[in-house]
């Protein structure tokens, strides 16, 4: 039987548990839950119907030891923790280029970049620092998930070179890289990052991005 990539990443995770029920992660089935309903007439005969919610119904992780278990909880609250400021960013990110898609004025493309950078410089990036270097790391992957960009090219693009190879050469001193990208399909990890969000969002923990204006 083929495996799909993701499950197949998800199985090579380092001994922190065994994926061996995970394979069905991406290829859960859906049940439903009720929030409309209301009547059609097939064949003559009037037929009640409701119109349901997705539900996801994925098998929970399973551990060898005690150890591995203890690994995964940890994963698990940083990724919970950092997911947020990887959204705001994308949310940030994404109300700047809607306005500019529908502006030519100098002016006022201009005073939106700055917007954009007073929120990287005073929101953003003290936030950045308050956070341990594996908090960091997988912030830095989640940021790469929810704008396509890595840090380095957003500090880069929206705070300028030397800010982007400042950043980028503290983050090696603590044996990180702001040019981290995001990739469940050949990473265990991402791919293990990637189920905790998908549960995060079933169970309401998280709420996932959605397309964000505000003026």
């Amino acid at each position: 039987m083929k495996m799909n990539p993701m499950s197949l990443a998800l199985s090579q995770q380092m001994p922190l548990h065994r994926f061996a029920c995970l394979v069905l992660l991406l290829s859960a089935w859906p049940l439903q839950g009720q929030v409309q309903s209301g009547m059609s007439v097939i064949s003559g005969d009037s037929v009640a119907w409701q119109l349901l919610d997705q539900v996801l119904v994925s098998p929970h992780p399973t551990f060898d030891d005690v150890e591995a278990r203890r690994r995964y909880l940890i994963l698990r609250s940083r990724v919970i923790k950092v997911y947020p400021y990887a959204k705001l960013a994308a949310e940030k990110l994404d109300t700047m280029n809607a306005v500019l898609a529908t502006t030519s004025n100098p002016w006022k493309r201009h005073r939106l970049v700055k917007r954009f950078q007073r929120f990287l410089r005073h929101e953003f990036e003290p936030e950045l620092r308050q956070l341990t270097t594996s908090e960091g790391q997988i912030l830095y992957v989640l940021i790469h998930r929810e704008t396509h960009m890595t840090v380095f090219k957003l500090i880069r693009t929206y705070r300028g070179w030397l800010q982007a190879v400042s950043w980028s050469t503290v983050a090696t001193w603590y044996d990180a890289s702001l040019m981290k990208t995001y990739d469940p399909i050949n990473h265990p990890e991402d791919a293990l990052i990637e189920y905790i969000l998908v549960q995060a969002f079933a169970d309401r923990i998280l709420a996932p991005r959605t397309f964000y204006f505000q003026e």
